[in-house]
């Protein structure tokens, strides 16, 4: 089946997807991702940056101005808000990147990926390391480790059974650990102390 991300954004079908999906403001760290693409001449050629969502007006044109600067058009790639079910949009993605600057809670978008097999490079920030076991259901990375950011997805492009593999136990764990039924049963307990 072919990834309608592709037909609908008029991708190189040879590229992989690394996307962000969610709202577009400073602490989500869209910057952090388009620094590493301006220095990974790599990723440049083997990958597409999608960003998906809408925010702040003044960001999103300083994050395009960027784009221009680092001469990444054409490999970065902002659809702005799409109508489509956030599943269906996560699962055209290769990779999740979610490169948050300061705090973040559970990180739905984060969840989802998981669950649907798409493995996740993640910021070591807030809530996100219960959820990840760094090296196994996702990668962990400090949101200011730009070479660190850069060496993990150049790795996770280069190597599709690193991106099954990673993208198995993340689904693996969310289903086990994270289920609704398990979350109920946790905030039960909680509650009855």
């Amino acid at each position: 089946m072919t990834n309608h991300l592709y037909l609908i954004l008029a991708l190189e079908y040879n590229k992989i997807i690394i996307g962000m999906i969610g709202p577009i403001n400073a602490h989500k760290g869209h910057a952090t991702i388009l620094d590493v693409f301006h220095l990974s001449r790599d990723l440049k050629q083997t990958a597409h940056f999608v960003v998906v969502g809408s925010g702040s007006e003044v960001l999103t044109s300083e994050l395009k101005a960027k784009v221009r600067a680092c001469e990444l058009e054409g490999v970065v790639i902002f659809t702005g808000f799409m109508a489509e079910d956030s599943n269906a949009i996560i699962r055209g993605f290769d990779i999740l990147a979610m490169p948050t600057i300061d705090f973040e809670g559970f990180g739905y978008s984060m969840a989802e990926a998981m669950l649907a097999g798409i493995p996740v490079v993640a910021s070591k920030v807030g809530a996100i390391p219960e959820i990840i076991e760094n090296g196994v259901s996702g990668y962990l990375i400090s949101p200011d480790d730009i070479q660190g950011w850069r060496l993990r997805l150049e790795h996770m492009v280069r190597n599709e059974d690193e991106r099954k593999k990673i993208g198995f136990n993340g689904q693996t764990r969310i289903a086990k650990q994270f289920s609704a039924k398990k979350m109920s049963q946790s905030y039960y307990d909680f509650i009855s102390k």
